[in-house]
């Protein structure tokens, strides 16, 4: 087994950086997460329908390769979150002042949920490899 440490800092800042762009792209709709009827509800499901794939995604991708830590990307759910809930701290996003610690919750349960399917996935998808990765080396050995 090998150290996991370059790829978990590798991935660690890969998720932050994910996460500071998901806030970059979707900042302009947080104004939206306060107004009731469908605008409110498109805009809380529109959040979580586009967390869950991107910590799934990153989860899947670690586990795949890694024999080790699979918490991690628990972690990674965390960290992809960080930057989201800082800047909508800081810079005081219009109409979320009164929902911030709902839309903090939301995120981060959003962001949990794809990594748990993540880490699930990962560890069918690194199953498939080793098998890839054994039947090679019988085919190299039989030669």
């Amino acid at each position: 087994m090998q150290n996991q440490f370059p790829r978990m800092f590798a991935y660690s800042a890969l998720t932050l950086m994910m996460g500071a762009l998901y806030y970059v792209f979707t900042h302009g709709f947080y104004q939206y997460v306060e107004l009731g009827g469908l605008y409110g509800v498109g805009t809380w499901l529109g959040l979580v329908v586009t967390i869950i794939p991107v910590n799934y995604a990153l989860g899947k991708r670690f586990l795949t390769k890694a024999f080790t830590h699979e918490y991690f990307p628990y972690v990674m759910s965390f960290i992809f979150a960080l930057p989201i809930v800082l800047q909508i701290l800081i810079r005081e996003e219009v109409g979320v002042s009164d929902l911030q610690p709902v839309l903090f919750t939301i995120v981060i349960i959003a962001a949990a949920i794809g990594a748990y399917f993540g880490i699930s996935k990962g560890k069918i998808a690194r199953a498939v490899l080793l098998k890839k990765i054994q039947a090679k080396q019988a085919q190299n050995t039989a030669k």
